[in-house]
């Protein structure tokens, strides 16, 4: 035999043992190796050299919100090639409309594997056991730019018995509660007036009335939902703190009372004052069965006041139509903000999908990572969706929204549009400098002794006494009734288990 064919067949020889080789050898399947075991340089090397070989991480995310075409382009596209690249995870994006609490709830009831974004009522779906619990020492140790970013403590406000059941998002001065009226200061200066020098109810009357016969054609006031947080101190000297339907605190006392709302003085004063702005024609009852007219007609600059909180300061929703408009906040007591809570918005896990918690707190904690990131989230594309101006601020390129700026707002991050004063900026950086923690910030109720009669109660009071409390419903006339109907509904028994659970807890705080 000739070399050449000794050659050719030895090499014949080594493919053919080669591709058996190859045919027995198992496939790594990255989802059962443990990244535990490897070092710190170890698993760098191994995310480098096998970026992509690794199949990535399927993550579900559940938002509330409108889903515009563009903003499902970014979901899908960008958004989710970014959060690939970077983290290889194939990230789903769904939105919910705003009123899909229900859709949400029979998810996370079907065992869905999801995270999703939660509010205060998160305590309902947690003492249920559809929220996963969030150890902080997995936060501590999956989320350092996150933490770094937040000023504030807010995880005792995210807990149920000391448990953490969702990661607060945001860092940002809403948390004192506003006891303010954000007004148009354009419009106060024409009239001769300063918003710093209104400091009573009467002056604030006078200013309103003064709008009213020199513009008439104009909505004094736009939302008298949560007057109360204005007007309790001035109206009665107690700083009241509505805790749950019916039941409320004031944050003076130093103790654990709670007290019924609809019942108390402050209550028919709010009411009162509420039906005498609808009666001088400073308000409208269209405004209580449509509030979305209310917010368009503020948009519009159709409006001179409307609650006041902190980002108002710094909003600029009309400068469009109205580019000399100015913003003043009218501050008519010296009572101290009290806060809640830290923040009200956050993000949850499924319980189903607890084996995911580290991945999530991964995402939470890249959302916060820098400035660029900050920009891709709430801006878009930069060129595309956004470009920056010479002074440095955004200019906007497209009307839709990416991720929310008031669920994502940082004040670390965030950029101002080139119509907000410095002053301004100060007035909202420093909103809650002097705020002081509710005794009841921590607590949380649990419902379920009394399920039947807080869905009762809930009813009845959207039925009967929400109408006196805005306004168009006559307190003399209707309150009896109302009061009975509550009362009917299990208002005495809610308010007793409020009590018994806020005192055991309050005395082991």
């Amino acid at each position: 035999m000739s070399m050449k064919k000794v050659v050719a067949l030895l090499l014949a020889l080594v493919m053919v043992f080669s591709m058996a080789a190859c045919a027995k050898a198992p496939a790594q399947d990255s989802s059962t190796k443990n990244p535990q075991a490897e070092g710190p340089a170890e698993q760098s090397k191994s995310n480098t050299d096998t970026k992509e070989s690794e199949k990535p991480v399927a993550l579900h995310l559940v938002m509330f919100g409108d889903l515009t075409p563009r903003r499902e382009e970014y979901m899908k596209g960008e958004f989710h090639d970014k959060v690939l690249d970077e983290l290889n995870f194939d990230l789903t994006v769904e939105f919910l409309p705003w009123s899909g609490k229900d859709v949400l709830q029979t998810m996370l009831v079907g065992g869905e594997k999801i995270a999703f974004n939660n509010t205060p009522a998160f305590t309902d779906f947690a003492q249920r056991g559809l929220c996963a619990e969030i150890p902080m020492d997995m936060i501590t140790e999956n989320c350092p730019e996150y933490l770094a970013m937040r000023e504030t403590k807010g995880f005792d406000c995210a807990s149920i018995n000391g448990k953490i059941y969702y990661i607060p998002f945001g860092c940002k001065s809403t948390a004192g509660t506003a006891q303010f009226f954000t007004v148009r200061n354009d419009i106060l200066k024409t009239l001769g007036y300063e918003a710093d020098e209104i400091k009573t109810v009467d002056q604030l009357l006078e200013v309103f009335e003064a709008v009213h016969q020199a513009f008439p054609g104009m909505r004094v006031v736009s939302d008298t939902d949560v007057m109360y947080k204005m007007l309790g101190d001035s109206l009665t000297g107690e700083l009241i703190n509505v805790v749950e339907k019916g039941i409320y605190v004031n944050e003076y006392e130093k103790n654990d009372n709670v007290y019924s709302w609809y019942e108390s003085e402050a209550f028919k004063a709010v009411s009162k004052f509420n039906a005498m702005l609808i009666e001088k024609g400073y308000a409208g009852k269209d405004y209580f069965t449509d509030p979305e007219k209310a917010v368009a007609d503020w948009n519009a600059g159709n409006c001179f006041a409307k609650y006041g909180t902190a980002s108002h300061v710094i909003e600029n929703s009309f400068k469009a139509t109205l580019p000399d408009a100015e913003i003043a906040r009218i501050h008519i007591t010296d009572a101290p903000y009290y806060s809640n809570m830290d923040f009200d918005w956050g993000m949850s896990i499924s319980t189903a999908d607890a084996e995911n918690t580290e991945n999530w707190l991964k995402l939470f904690n890249w959302m916060y990572k820098d400035q660029a990131t900050y920009n891709f989230l709430v801006y878009g594309v930069e060129g595309k969706d956004y470009e920056f101006n010479a002074d440095g601020t955004v200019n906007k390129l497209v009307s839709d929204v990416f991720w929310e700026d008031w669920f994502m707002m940082a004040n670390c991050y965030q950029i101002y549009d080139p119509s907000v004063s410095k002053e301004a900026i100060e007035v909202y950086n420093n909103t809650d400098k002097d705020a002081i923690l509710s005794k009841t910030a921590g607590f949380s109720f649990d419902s379920t002794p009394v399920s039947t009669e807080v869905a009762l109660l809930k009813a009845a009071i959207s039925e009967y006494m929400q109408p006196i409390l805005l306004g168009y419903s006559d307190y003399d006339e209707n309150f009896a009734n109302a009061l009975q109907q509550l009362k009917d509904a299990g208002l005495d028994a809610v308010i007793e288990e409020y009590q018994r659970q806020f005192s055991a807890w309050y005395a082991a705080k």
